[in-house]
């Protein structure tokens, strides 16, 4: 991408672009480590190299804006063996993150919590959570995006001291002039600029929270701050907005990572539903192609009780009855086990799950899981 310039486009002043362009002979600096594996853009090289200086304690994270998890601040830390809570105020984007990273969360792993954020509510989500110094225990990183309110919010912060926090900035404005959007506990960004903090005002309040600023990605999306007592010598300096400032470059400099992600691909070790020495009455959703693959392997300790289909068009499937998602949770309780083998109508089958019986222990999605059969 360098080589020679560093951009084919001029962006918002072509003074930034000499000045990130010399910050990448400089190690101290940390542009020159970032890379997408999920992030948005260059977050992930940049939190892998911060943690790699500083170290890491609890393993823990906390994020909130996640929409559905994919392409997220936190996302590749579950492949590290990172354990976290996602905060996420839309219901749809929540359902979709149930769905996409079923098995971490199944097995403890995640935490979802769908609240909208505000800073009259943030300690108490943290803490009622077990995500608090305290009680349940600190966190090593925390990652803010509401485009709105993230100042205020990162502000009213108590009840944890994370040893990195990444926070989106409005880089519309320049490295030296303070601005804040005033706060507003409703509010909902419209796609323009006026959103977040500029870098000056966030560098000030790190300052006030006891945090250096440390980087922003060259996209000129987030910054980067590791708290005071463990920058040393690690990071450039000073820890100013001037010395660290990019301007928006994410409509220029698109990161792109191999295919497209459509799920989490973190799994545990494959779990074993059934046991050798005893039967089992199955109840299994679906009829289809991705249901076959689960007959061929199903063993013979297993009766199937019943089929499920979302919008039943027989009634009978390999001599067993086909039932509507209306009796789902009738045949539920008279069976131990519930394996979802399908992939159509998806969001309604997670939704009937979630609404009909609430605790999934007994419930698991061939093809997501990891099943050892």
């Amino acid at each position: 991408m360098l080589n020679g310039k560093l951009l084919s486009n001029v962006t918002a002043g072509y003074c930034w672009d000499l000045k990130t362009k010399e910050r990448f002979d400089n190690p101290l600096y940390l542009e020159g480590f970032g890379y997408k594996v999920y992030s948005q853009n260059d977050e992930d090289g940049i939190i892998h190299e911060i943690l790699k200086r500083i170290g890491v304690s609890s393993g823990r994270f906390i994020e909130f804006g996640v929409q559905d998890g994919l392409e997220s601040n936190t996302h590749c830390l579950l492949h590290y063996g990172w354990s976290g809570m996602w905060i996420e105020g839309s219901k749809r984007y929540c359902d979709a993150i149930k769905r996409k990273f079923h098995h971490v969360i199944q097995c403890g792993q995640l935490k979802v919590v769908n609240a909208y954020v505000d800073k009259n509510n943030i300690n108490e989500i943290f803490t009622e959570n077990g995500f608090s110094d305290t009680r349940g225990g600190g966190i090593d990183l925390l990652s803010i995006d509401i485009d709105g309110n993230d100042y205020h919010v990162w502000q009213a912060v108590e009840c944890v001291k994370p040893k990195v926090v990444v926070i989106e900035y409005n880089a519309k404005f320049p490295p030296d002039l303070e601005w804040v959007m005033p706060y507003e506990e409703t509010h909902a960004w419209m796609g323009t600029d006026k959103h977040g903090a500029s870098l000056k005002a966030f560098e000030r309040l790190g300052d006030r929270l006891g945090y250096s600023l440390v980087a922003t990605n060259i996209s000129g999306v987030n910054a980067f701050f590791v708290r005071k007592d463990l920058t040393q010598d690690k990071f450039a300096g000073p820890a100013t907005a001037e010395t660290f400032y990019n301007p928006f470059r994410a409509d220029r400099i698109q990161f792109a990572n191999g295919h497209p992600c459509s799920s989490c691909l973190k799994y545990e070790k494959a779990r074993k539903i059934f046991a050798e020495n005893r039967e089992y009455k199955v109840l299994i959703w679906g009829t289809g192609d991705v249901c076959e693959s689960l007959l061929n392997k199903l063993p013979d300790n297993c009766m199937i009780e019943a089929f499920v289909e979302t919008m039943p068009d027989k009634q009978e499937f390999k001599g067993r009855k086909v039932i509507s998602a209306e009796s789902f949770q009738e045949y539920y309780d008279k069976t131990d086990v519930t394996i979802v083998a399908s992939t159509s109508f998806a969001d309604e089958i997670e939704e009937t799950i979630e609404t009909k019986i609430g605790n999934q222990e007994n419930v698991f999605f061939w093809g997501t899981d990891i099943l050892e059969l």
